[in-house]
């Protein structure tokens, strides 16, 4: 989780925001002069403004745009090992393993 600690010129109270990916943490520090952006599984750095995850943090995936190996086109995963957007739930990394037909 992304946690975002903001506040404006003059004011006194921080303002805590926890969201799941870094393009949302960044919108919701639009605008404001104090901001602090955390990722919670790792010591997340910005290089020339654009928020990084370590390598090798869980939360990384949440970040990224995959391309589908079904159609081609980039999406967004929603589990970790997601591969494609074309199959709906089904769409982990492991394949189903394959029946033996016996011969008798």
């Amino acid at each position: 989780m992304i946690t975002v600690t903001r506040r404006h010129v003059g004011e006194k109270e921080w303002e805590k925001l926890e969201f799941p990916t870094f393009s949302l943490a960044r919108q919701a520090a639009f605008g404001y002069k104090h901001v602090s952006i955390q990722c919670d599984s790792c010591a997340a750095c910005m290089i020339q403004g654009v928020p990084c995850h370590e390598t090798g943090c869980p939360e990384a995936w949440r970040d990224e745009t995959r391309e589908c190996r079904d159609c081609g086109c980039d999406f967004k995963p929603e589990s970790r090992y997601q591969v494609s957007c074309c199959q709906g739930d089904n769409n982990d990394d492991e394949l189903p393993p394959e029946t033996e037909s016996s011969d008798d």
